[in-house]
């Protein structure tokens, strides 16, 4: 059966300043306005949707979902140091998000698509410094340490519980990368906390840990082509991770330890 028949009309408008300081710092201060239409899943949708182990029902009344942005961001590069910093305020008018409902259909939890207004806000941070750059025992060399940091909260403007479904969790990480000759490699670490600002039906997931590393011995064996043999290792702890951005959290966690060794041809 065909839905009834719909027409959206959107806009968007922003403005924006960049300050350069004396410091080597530089500010940018920028408002905007964006509008979308619902698309076809959140107004149609009446089936089961198997990739999110969920059956997806639509609705037809969805309106347009409106925002508006407020950020400041804070940037600084020298030859040594980088940085970037950014917070946002968001104001959401018809947000449009899927609640679970707690009723089965064919075996699966339903959820329906609504709209309410929600107010999002937060923080990026990434710091970057250089600690080699030169000859380390006859090798050109160069190595980074890398910083980041990032942390969201949103709230429905609902009665009760006003949590938003799937809220990334706050995440903190260090790594060094960094090169000598024809090797190069990284190490990162990531701390992901807990989640306990669940909507209904929804579970709390774990903080974990996440180690990952590489390294690439890339070999010219003609002008225009480059063969590399590397070994990566992804959650190198063995962690159990649920991520808790994921319709199937609990149900499929993250891979844990895995390593791979390999060849790479480029040209």
């Amino acid at each position: 059966a065909m839905g009834p028949e719909q027409d959206f009309t959107t806009y968007a408008a922003s403005i924006g300043a960049v300050i350069p300081t004396n410091s080597g710092w530089q500010v940018g201060l920028t408002a905007d306005h964006s509008s979308r239409a619902p698309v076809a899943e959140e107004l149609y949708s009446n089936a089961p949707h198997l990739t999110t182990s969920t059956f997806e029902r639509g609705d037809v009344s969805l309106d347009n979902e409106d925002a508006f942005n407020r950020s400041a961001s804070a940037q600084y590069v020298d030859d040594i140091w980088s940085a970037n910093i950014t917070t946002y305020y968001t104001q959401f008018y018809d947000f449009i998000y899927q609640r679970t409902t707690g009723e089965i259909a064919l075996d699966l939890p339903v959820v329906v698509y609504q709209q309410s207004d929600a107010v999002f806000y937060g923080i990026d941070v990434d710091v970057s410094t250089q600690i080699v750059d030169g000859e380390l025992f006859g090798q050109q060399s160069k190595a980074r340490v890398n910083v980041m940091f990032d942390y969201v909260n949103a709230e429905l403007d609902v009665t009760g519980n006003s949590n938003i479904p799937r809220l990334p969790p706050m995440r903190f990480g260090v790594g060094v990368e960094g090169s000598w000759g024809r090797m190069s490699g990284s190490i990162d670490y990531l701390r992901v906390s807990e989640q306990d600002d669940v909507a209904d039906l929804e579970l709390v997931t774990d903080a974990y840990n996440d180690l990952t590393a590489n390294i690439q011995y890339a070999l010219p064996i003609t002008n225009s082509a480059t063969v590399s043999g590397f070994l990566q290792g992804r959650n190198l702890t063995n962690e159990e991770q649920r991520i808790h951005t994921s319709f199937i959290n609990q149900l499929a966690p993250a891979p844990g330890r895995t390593i791979e060794v390999g060849l790479r041809l480029e040209f």
